[in-house]
């Protein structure tokens, strides 16, 4: 099974609450036709879930420069780009742009139970294990 990326515990300025949702805001600049360098699953047809960022590419550079609570990873999903959203191929369509990006990603959802332990939930695309797997 995919192992996903956590949510981080600790807030930043790059990090916002909107609803009952935490929301990290990346910027990038695709004007000289960089590549994003990510693996997305859009089955849901209205966010791209990130299920791998690439080695390569301007996400890869973007959390090489940020703290580790501000990295996007596999579980994280983009919600707009650009004020961009609603469905899917909007905003791939978006992301395709040759210019400056910003990206709404969404964190995923955690909960926080008594006594401290924390449940976390994670869809990455992968359907879940079959009772022969577990």
């Amino acid at each position: 099974m995919r192992a996903c990326r956590r949510l981080a515990k600790h807030a930043s300025s790059l990090l916002r609450m909107e609803g009952d949702d935490f929301h990290v805001l990346v910027q990038v600049d695709r004007s000289a036709g960089g590549s994003l360098g990510l693996d997305v699953n859009y089955a849901d047809g209205r966010t791209l879930l990130i299920r791998a960022v690439e080695h390569h590419g301007l996400l890869a550079s973007w959390n090489a420069a940020q703290s580790p609570e501000q990295q996007i990873g596999p579980g994280d999903r983009i919600v707009a780009v650009n004020d961009v959203r609603g469905t899917a191929t909007a905003l791939m369509e978006e992301c395709r742009q040759l210019q400056r990006l910003q990206l709404a990603v969404r964190r995923p959802p955690e909960t926080f139970l008594h006594g401290g332990a924390t449940i976390q939930y994670f869809d990455c695309g992968d359907p879940p294990p079959s009772s022969e797997e577990t």
